[in-house]
């Protein structure tokens, strides 16, 4: 069924008016119609609409063509909401949560989720321990726990949306529910669950986890940094040894060039399945169509090496025609994506995609799905660790007797196919009698296999998976393998260990034959001649003559020997790969051939062919950047950043590469000197873009690089410290911001010397880790031992090559960046010389020593005004061991409730400001839950604190200042704050007709009109000037703007025949006698009116102005813990701080911050 957006409306409003009304009754969905509308519900994923303006009728008119049908359910959502929310502030949390949620918001098709569920419970896997990071309404809750297949399962579901995790708990109210977001999980449940699955949310949206963020791994930090990535490796936290993780995400996990996330992945569990969903996956529950993986990976934090899958996982391609990311994983596998049809299109973004299409719709994907995640789980799931909890030795099956087969026996166990009695295995077995000392290779189809005992032997040489497949009822037969490819790889290896190897390949296409037949064509051997098989001669023709047979030539010997150098032999991918500047692996140059072993019979083509795309090389290091990359020692300067991380790796690199190269030089020359030759085909070591490569010595001189100093985009994430001037560092070189915005900026490098630059790099890493210090501890209010180590290394290594930060060389250097007075601020003067600030040994942005208790309530709220900046009933209770009730009647007079942010307010905030205003928004408040109780009092325990916000009332009214009466006020005609309507009854009256008068705010000017003039306005307020006319409507304007007209009048014609206009002072003096008649009638106008019309306006004229209370700071209650009084009192003879000092320092952080002029005076 297509997706219906207004039918979809429809229910999630249903859901949300249900689950609103189940919270005020305070229970849950108890019956089947209930929980069948909160199941409706599906999110706001397609229904983007919600975004816009939708308070009022005239907002329609903003609404598209193809929205305009949901105009009218969304403002009933709006009201919906509007109306169970106990205050504006509620409310707006609510839809700023839906709002959020329609970009992540795509909720998955129940015969999806349970297609997955039932492969799982299919293949054995059993739960008692179920994690789900996004629950959504709780699909894979649901599917997972159906029909009571797990009893006691233990179960933790986290949700982000506030409405949708009601719903959750109202549908699912035995298990745990956490209503925030996945980061928020405590590090207790770290290896706890068994299974963890969900739809995760995608996006490039960063996720405060501090611990992913400052990680020492790449790709936990660059997790910290997309949504999706994230929920995978903390998913993979979370669930223990063995334990798995099934997640929908989008492609950009297994397509984006970087492929540090899934080296995470596959360093600490196994691949057991990647799907790539077709893009309609989506479109009958969402509305969307985009494409989307299946991705399940197994704990396995102890495995030694990669599958070939698992590097096949690990590559990202891209195509060189159509410029479409892909993964290498799916061309080797396209059984593994789930489509009909398939095109060249462009995804959500507008970006080149590949858009896979399904006919059989939902159901025809979870059939197809079904399938191919059987045979995945199958293939990989290892459900021995699964059991096992976490890495066991495997124990021998037991010996059991084998029982005389009875001729029914016998013919029972033909029918039933085992690995032992296929034709291919009885080949194996042939060939294995014939090389019984060998390790046999045996081609099948894209893979060398090897089994039994060569299995285990080949497994711990070469560092492959071993596996074990069931031969018979009662045995099993170990497996190993490695793709064709990656035998010029895997067989020097196996040969240096001193095994002969035998090499079987198959002689006929496998496609034609269902078994092709198999034959050893080569066997190697340590040191020894290879020995190859006769291979069968065609027979001669009778009539022509027998040519004369040459002896067979001997081959060369082939021997791989081993000289002790490094091997770099071990990529079965001849494409070389090396790190860019962003911390990503680039392949370089073209795919490189590396030697193959003669082959007698030709090799079959692999059924799956996979290409590399060339990408543009990355360039070495030069001299500059060498030197500088090159001098940081990894243990006393660990990199801070993927950046750093990566110029160190290359430079280190290169600097070996440079010093093998050498050696090789002078170990060329002495041979050339004592008259010995190096063997062509000898291995060497080339320089290759940064990367050891093996083959031939090569002659290409790296070229030179212009170093391009325009203008460009910034590549780096825009972060809370980068302004407009900020100093930054992209690649290698040092520059400044400009046109700095939310998500984007302009970088402008600069040309600087090379001592220059160095010291720039190092000042400009120095200040980003003390940036991201500060606002770590500030933030968590958590001490940063890593960053703060990191900062007083990059301080010292810059003091100890270029001096103090506040030394006159380099003040002037730091002063250029935006942030440099905060550098500055990393040293203080003592004694003639700088030392450290207080940050390099302690977080200075909390205070780390905290009162533990007092004696009396108001110490107890000096305590929490010195921590918090606010009343903390909770914090203060602590401190003086008294209830929060008995807190609140000892420091009456001195707090107050206020409702409208739903906390108590000291005295001097409550009591301060517009109390007039203050007063009227806590009175509506009270109105307004007044009314919303009156049917039912007392189901939400409001009623104690409409008691407090009265008495909260009642302080702010005997707060108002005096008032201020009709005879104290001087009205003058033309003010703004008098209602324009009293401008029109008086000039009505003056006027003798029917005035209108306007105001316009955005143009601060006035109009009037009349419905009809009279003589009163061309006689009586009218000027007759030389050039036109200004009649009792034109003074009007003027009256109320307080001008006079500038009257004109002629005094003659110049040269040109022309008027010479000059003022006309009398007719001047006439308009402003008439101006000031209506101006000062006004007052007389008003005198003239009813008590009720001048008490009301004097009541306009206080509510307005007559209502600010002047705050009282008082600020004796701080401490300054890190303030250093016996050093001042020593050296300048201050005993302690001013009251003045106090107040003011108290009434900036009352305010959030602001400036201050304070003047001392000294005797």
């Amino acid at each position: 069924m297509a997706f219906n957006r207004l039918q979809t409306m429809r229910d999630n409003i249903e859901a949300i008016r249900l689950v609103l009304s189940l919270g005020v009754a305070g229970r849950t969905a108890q019956t089947p119609e209930e929980r069948e509308v909160l199941r409706k519900y599906a999110g706001f994923g397609g229904l983007k609409c919600i975004l816009n303006d939708a308070n009022e009728l005239v907002d329609a008119a903003k609404w598209s063509k193809s929205d305009i049908e949901l105009f009218a359910p969304t403002v009933e959502l709006r009201r919906l909401i509007h109306d169970y929310s106990r205050d504006d502030k509620e409310f707006n949390r609510y839809m700023e949560s839906l709002k959020a949620s329609t970009l992540t918001a795509f909720y998955t098709d129940s015969r999806i989720v349970d297609a997955i569920s039932d492969a799982l419970k299919y293949q054995g896997v059993e739960i008692k321990s179920f994690l789900e990071p996004s629950a959504g309404q709780g699909a894979f809750i649901d599917s997972f726990l159906r029909n009571d297949r797990y009893p006691g399962a233990e179960v933790m579901a986290y949700e982000k949306d506030l409405l949708t995790g009601k719903i959750l708990s109202a549908l699912h109210p035995s298990i745990l529910t956490r209503i925030e977001g996945f980061e928020k999980i405590e590090r207790d449940f770290n290896g706890y669950f068994d299974v963890a699955a969900s739809n995760v949310p995608f996006g490039d949206f960063a996720v405060a986890d501090p611990a992913y963020a400052v990680s020492k791994e790449i790709g936990y930090r660059q997790a910290a940094k997309s949504l999706h990535n994230y929920f995978f490796l903390k998913g993979l936290d979370q669930v223990r040894e063995g334990g798995l993780i099934a997640f929908i995400t989008s492609q950009g996990v297994m397509n984006a060039a970087s492929p540090f996330i899934r080296m995470e992945l596959v360093k600490q569990a196994d691949l057991v399945a990647a799907l790539r969903l077709s893009n309609n996956t989506f479109s009958d529950n969402a509305g969307t169509d985009v494409g989307s993986d299946l991705i399940i990976m197994q704990k396995h934090t102890g495995k030694k090496s990669l599958s070939a899958d698992e590097e096949f996982f690990i590559q990202s391609v891209v195509d060189r025609g159509t410029k479409v990311p892909g993964n290498k994983f799916f061309q080797a596998f396209p059984q593994n994506v789930i489509c009909t049809d398939a095109k060249v299109g462009t995804d959500q973004y507008g970006k080149p995609a590949i858009v896979y299409h399904h006919d059989g719709g939902i159901d025809g994907i979870a059939g197809d799905l079904r399938k191919a995640l059987d045979e995945s789980l199958h293939m990989r799931l290892n459900l021995e660790l699964y059991n096992s909890n976490g890495i066991k030795p495997p124990t021998p099956d037991p010996v059991t007797p084998t029982p005389t087969p009875t001729p029914r026996q016998e013919a029972k166990v033909e029918k039933k196919s085992s690995l032992t009695n296929t034709p291919l295995m009885q080949q194996y077995q042939e060939m294995k009698k014939k090389h019984p000392d060998a390790v046999l290779l045996f081609r099948v189809g894209d893979f060398y296999e090897i089994f039994g005992k060569d299995a285990v032997t080949a497994s711990e040489i070469l560092g492959i998976t071993l596996t074990r497949r069931q031969t018979d009822i009662d045995s099993r037969i170990e497996l190993a393998g490695f793709p064709h490819h990656a035998l010029d790889t895997y067989l020097p290896k196996l040969v240096r260990a001193g095994k002969r190897v035998a090499i079987c390949e198959q002689l006929e296409d496998p496609k034609l034959k269902k078994t092709p037949k198999q034959k050893v064509v080569e066997t190697v051997t340590p040191n020894q001649l290879p020995k190859v098989e006769p291979k069968p001669e065609p027979k001669p023709e009778p009539k022509s003559a027998p040519a004369p047979v040459e002896p067979p030539k001997a081959e060369p010997a082939k021997e791989i020997e081993t000289d002790g150098s490094p091997d770099y032999t071990d990529n079965p991918d001849p494409r070389l790969y090396a790190y860019n500047l962003f911390g990503e692996l680039e392949p370089i140059g073209k795919p490189r051939r590396q030697p193959k072993p003669t082959e007698d019979a030709p090799r079959p083509k692999p059924s799956v062919e996979v290409k590399d795309i060339p990408v543009k090389k990355f360039r070495p290091l030069n001299e500059k950047e060498l030197e500088f990359y090159g001098s940081l020692n990894w243990e006393d300067n660990p990199p801070i950043n993927g950046f750093y991380e990566t110029m160190m790796s290359i430079a280190h690199r290169q600097l070996e590469e440079m010093r093998l190269e050498r050696e090789a030089e002078e170990a060329a020359k002495q041979a050339a000197a004592s008259g010995e030759t190096i063997q062509e085909g000898g291995t060497t070591i080339q320089r290759t873009e940064g990367d050891f490569v093996p083959g031939q010595r090569s002659t290409i001189k790296a070229e030179t690089v212009e170093v391009d100093m325009s203008p460009r985009p910034f590549s780096e994430d825009i972060q809370f410290f980068h302004h407009n001037g900020s100093m930054v560092v992209q690649d290698v070189l040092v520059g400044f911001l400009s046109e700095v915005r939310k998500n984007s900026a302009t970088f402008n490098p600069l040309e600087l010397k090379p001592e220059q630059a160095k010291r720039a790099l190092l000042y400009v890493t120095m200040s980003e880790t003390y940036q991201q210090l500060y606002n770590y501890e500030a933030e968590t209010h958590e001490a940063s031992a890593e960053l703060r180590e990191h900062l007083n290394q990059y301080y010292d290594e810059f003091v100890e090559k270029y001096g103090y930060l506040n030394e006159k060389q380099n003040v002037k250097f730091i002063l250029m960046d935006a942030n440099g007075r905060d550098a500055l601020a990393l040293e203080r003067g003592e004694n003639g010389r700088f030392v450290k600030a207080d940050i390099f040994d302690h977080p200075v942005s909390f205070a780390i020593d905290e009162v533990t208790s007092v004696d009396t309530p108001m110490e107890a709220l000096s305590a929490s005004l010195n921590k918090y900046g606010e009343v903390n009933l909770e914090y203060m209770s602590g401190l003086v061991d008294m209830d929060k009730d008995s807190l609140v009647d000892n420091l009456e007079g001195h707090i107050y409730y206020n409702p409208l942010v739903e906390n108590y307010e000291i005295k001097d905030r409550f009591i301060a400001g517009n109390v007039v205003a203050k007063a009227n928004d806590v009175r509506a408040w009270i109105d307004r839950e007044e009314e919303r109780i009156k049917n039912f009092p007392g189901y939400d325990g409001v009623e104690p604190f409409i008691a407090m916000s009265k008495d909260s009332l009642k302080a702010l009214e005997e707060a108002r200042p005096r008032r201020i009466e009709f005879d104290e006020l001087d009205f003058n005609f033309g003010e703004r704050w008098i209602p324009t309507g009293i401008y029109s009854a008086y000039m009505s009256y003056l006027f003798h007709t029917d005035v209108k008068i306007a105001y316009s705010s955005s143009m601060d000017e006035y109009s009037a009109e009349a419905s009809r003039k009279n003589m009163t306005i061309w006689e009586e307020f009218c000027v007759r000037g030389y050039y036109r006319t200004y009649d009792g409507m034109n003074l009007l304007k003027h009256a109320l703007h307080n001008t006079v007209p500038d009257i004109k009048k002629s005094a003659g014609k110049d040269e040109d025949g022309h008027d010479i206009k000059v003022p006309d002072n009398e007719a001047i003096q006439l308009a402003n006698t008439k101006i000031d008649e209506i101006r000062n009638g006004f007052a007389d106008w008003l005198e003239a009116q009813s008590p009720e019309f001048k008490e009301k306006l004097v009541d306009l004229y206080n509510d307005k102005f007559n209502c600010f209370v002047r705050p009282q700071y008082d600020g004796s209650h701080q401490t300054f813990p890190d303030l250093n009084m016996k050093l001042l009192g020593d050296r300048y003879g201050i005993r302690s701080i001013y009251q003045s000092q106090m107040d003011c320092i108290w009434m900036l952080k009352q305010n959030g911050g602001g400036v201050c002029d304070h003047e001392v005076l000294r005797p």
